[in-house]
């Protein structure tokens, strides 16, 4: 997890980066947002770039509809720097076989 900032270097550049707090060493960390890899795939759903644009600023956002064998669910998602790897955020199930479920039902 983390938070996008823009910042300028002694060159005058600016660049984007990633910040976020170690867990380990309670310290922040740095990554160039250009240096963050996102799939184009996640739970066999395609990511669009501006999805995945999204993703390496260390926002969330869900993805709807991933398919498993008893339904559909969505689930909100977040970069997580630390790992270098999507993390689940929450789920929320939209279909048991042919039953389609309302805000309620879930």
């Amino acid at each position: 997890m983390g938070e996008a900032i823009r910042i300028t270097k002694p060159t005058d550049l600016q660049e984007e980066i990633l910040v976020f707090v170690d867990s380990l060493t309670n310290e922040l960390v740095a990554t160039p947002v250009q240096d963050i890899l996102i799939s184009d795939k996640y739970k066999g759903m395609k990511l669009s770039d501006e999805i995945k644009d999204k993703l390496k600023k260390g926002q969330s956002v869900v993805i709807e509809g991933i398919r498993v064998g008893w339904g559909t669910y969505d689930v909100t998602v977040q970069y997580n720097a630390e790992t270098q790897k999507l993390d689940s955020l929450s789920t929320a199930v939209t279909k048991i076989g042919d039953t389609t479920l309302s805000k309620q039902d879930v």
